[in-house]
């Protein structure tokens, strides 16, 4: 198991290979994905949501970033940077950081409603501050 994970050169895997091409599909997805995430963000008028979502497009480009050179140097056979692990590592740090991110999103976000002041008739009967 260790040698298949860790092992520097595993052979060429093309580019229409279904793993080489759904991490390329991946990757470019999350490049899209951060461009739409910077358009959302800066439509966003709460300022805890813009405080707290301000990183998620630098993540999400700079996953897509190394993704695409996962892929490419899986595909053009680059030893050292097409073991399997690297994948895996790739892999779920995406995972752990979006749900640490989601939980965050869903601890500390809050929104403040407007309070209206009721007037009351009776509060000119009350006694008044003392100067």
């Amino acid at each position: 198991m260790l040698t298949y994970l860790f092992w520097p050169n595993n052979g060429t895997a093309p580019y229409s290979s279904t793993s080489v091409a759904t991490f390329l599909i991946v990757s470019i997805a999350l490049i899209i994905i951060s461009y739409y995430l910077r358009k959302w963000l800066n439509k966003q008028s709460n300022k805890q949501t813009r405080k707290l979502a301000a990183s998620w497009p630098n993540i999400a480009l700079w996953y897509g970033i190394f993704g695409i050179m996962l892929a490419v140097s899986r595909a053009e056979n680059v030893a050292y940077l097409s073991m399997r692990i690297w994948w895996i590592i790739w892999g779920v740090s995406l995972l752990l950081i979006a749900i640490w991110q989601w939980r965050t999103f869903q601890r500390k976000h809050y929104t403040i409603i407007p309070q209206k002041k009721v007037a009351d008739v009776r509060d000119k009967y009350l006694p008044k501050k003392k100067r």
